[in-house]
């Protein structure tokens, strides 16, 4: 969301979206691993704010409750994360952002048939924003010590999630929006690992025999970054194959 155009796509999507007879909507669902845990303290609140909590493991829906009453979203990735715990400037009392988040986490899992029937509809989608922030901070710690795993461990994890959502519909079409890292082939691939890594974009192909070599992929060129794609675009002579005078490749 921190990218206008791509708000400004899901706006759009959401007000066609209201003209269209349920069976015929668009389902939006998210699959990588939580980089940002303050859009999910945020999610998880907007679940949990209007149900009730005197039941026995109400008390982590007033933890969500609580934990979103902080100033969160002026903190980053590094303070929900990282290590040694960042302390929220609660008043009388200190609060550790991932002690806090960490306790939302293994209670959720702990008491998850107890939760779910709290949550009803929700239960799903509620426990795979836990799951998210799991496997978020796994990548996170390990990316950040260069640790070979991490592309490893979102990449699988991305791939598990659009499984979760494909065998819900089998006969669906599913479009995304990847970082060219997620489209990774070999190590020659530019801008991206220069290593072997097995990306989402092959891995979904795995999933079920019946999605071999249905996935298709739309690059997009950035013209306006030479380090980028611009040697790229000269050498498949694209601006004079696709391009019209006052038009661009830059997305």
């Amino acid at each position: 969301m921190f990218y206008t155009p791509f708000y400004d796509f899901v706006k759009g999507l959401k007000k066609y979206n209201d003209t269209l007879a349920p069976e015929k909507k668009i389902h939006v669902h998210g699959i990588d691993a939580e980089r940002f845990p303050y859009f999910s303290i945020y999610a998880l609140n907007s679940i949990v704010d209007t149900l009730p909590t005197r039941f026995y493991g109400g008390e982590i829906f007033e933890q969500i409750k609580a934990l979103a009453s902080a100033n969160y979203e002026d903190y980053n990735v590094e303070t929900y994360y990282g290590e040694p715990d960042f302390a929220f400037d609660f008043e009388f009392a200190e609060v550790n952002a991932w002690s806090s988040l960490k306790s939302i986490i293994d209670d959720s899992n702990y008491l998850k048939d107890t939760l779910m029937k709290q949550l009803g509809p929700d239960g799903p989608i509620y426990f795979a924003i836990i799951k998210s922030l799991e496997v978020g901070r796994e990548w996170y710690l390990s990316e950040r010590a260069g640790d070979l795993k991490s592309p490893i461990i979102r990449e699988r994890f991305m791939c598990d999630e659009f499984e979760r959502i494909f065998r819900l519909d089998m006969q669906g079409k599913y479009y995304g929006q990847f970082g060219r890292c997620h489209l990774h082939k070999d190590k020659k691939s530019r801008n991206c690992y220069d290593y072997y890594m097995n990306s989402v974009a092959s891995r979904i192909t795995e999933i079920d025999p019946s999605l071999s070599n249905t996935v298709l992929e739309i690059p997009i060129f950035y013209s306006e970054n030479r380090e980028m794609d611009g040697d790229v675009i000269d050498r498949l002579e694209l601006k004079d194959k696709f391009l019209t005078p006052g038009t661009s490749l830059h997305h």
